[in-house]
């Protein structure tokens, strides 16, 4: 008997409150109710981080961060004795492909260095324009179709706001058609595919007009400003006086002598400080 296929479809930046199976009414999500609907919907799972490539490096690894070592993104190569899923399912039998953003290492500007990931069939595609990382099967795709890439996506590269690409021009449907032709071709053994599409990361391409559930947004939106508001706060009547001066700039109106548990202690203030409002 031949084992079951198996297709990993992974979104990107998708919370729960983005899908209408788990109670959000503010957009259509047809397709992932669906599967919501015939399959299992996980309402207590928790991102290992909330960074790209350490989640995705737990996911294929099976490894909390604090095990894999991968802390942040753009790292120029991937940790050489992290054993990967499609690895162990190639060692398995299975016949393994991959289509869309693996991220594993550094992306921008430059193909990915691929780890020994496993995969027998690589359709790589790093971010939602083909040309910000020059030459790959997303950008082949659009010449494919007699559409010059880098002539068709310059006007949405640095607007703020607007119309974006058609959707028959976007990396969702190229992954589509590319999993597609995989199934196809493979349909007489066992395999597993990884997915990945870069929809619904920025830039994003909302309705023009909505069809209500917008004030529950508003409501998130003013509770999450109170909530930052009341943080910075307390964060702030926490750290002394004498250290408030040094992360505002004022410490030169006054002479302080700092010890080195002092100094420890500021720096691991001003880390947090910055971990939770970006400065």
């Amino acid at each position: 008997m031949r084992n079951f296929s198996i297709v990993w479809i992974c979104s990107d930046q998708q919370r729960w409150d983005t899908l209408q199976c788990l109670g959000f009414k503010g957009t259509q999500t047809p397709n992932i109710d669906r599967l919501a609907a015939r399959g299992t919907a996980f309402a207590r799972a928790y991102c290992q981080s909330p960074i790209c490539t350490p989640s995705r490096t737990s996911f294929l690894t099976g490894l909390y961060p604090i095990a894999h070592q991968v802390h942040q993104n753009g790292a120029g190569t991937f940790p050489s004795h992290l054993v990967l899923l499609p690895k162990l399912m190639a060692n398995a039998g299975y016949y393994t492909g991959h289509i869309g953003k693996l991220h594993l290492s550094a992306t921008r500007g430059m193909i990915e260095k691929r780890p020994d990931d496993g995969f027998a069939e690589f359709y790589w595609s790093p971010e939602p324009f083909p040309e910000w990382s020059g030459n790959h099967d997303y950008h082949a795709w659009m010449w494919s179709k007699g559409v010059n890439p880098e002539a068709y996506f310059k006007p949405y590269l640095d607007q703020h706001y607007g119309p974006g690409p058609a959707a028959e021009y976007r990396q969702a449907r190229w992954a589509g058609d590319r999993a597609e032709r995989f199934i196809k071709m493979h349909s007489d053994r066992s395999w597993y595919l990884g997915v990945n599409i870069d929809a619904p990361h920025p830039p994003l391409n909302p309705r023009q007009t909505t069809s209500g559930g917008s004030i529950q947004m508003i409501c998130l939106i003013l509770r999450s400003s109170r909530l930052i508001s009341s943080t910075r706060r307390n964060l702030n009547e926490s750290i002394s006086k004498r250290n408030s001066r040094w992360i505002l700039g004022t410490q030169q109106q006054t002479r302080v002598r700092r010890t080195t548990t002092n100094w420890q202690d500021l720096r691991m203030k001003r880390h947090q400080r910055s971990s939770i409002f970006g400065r």
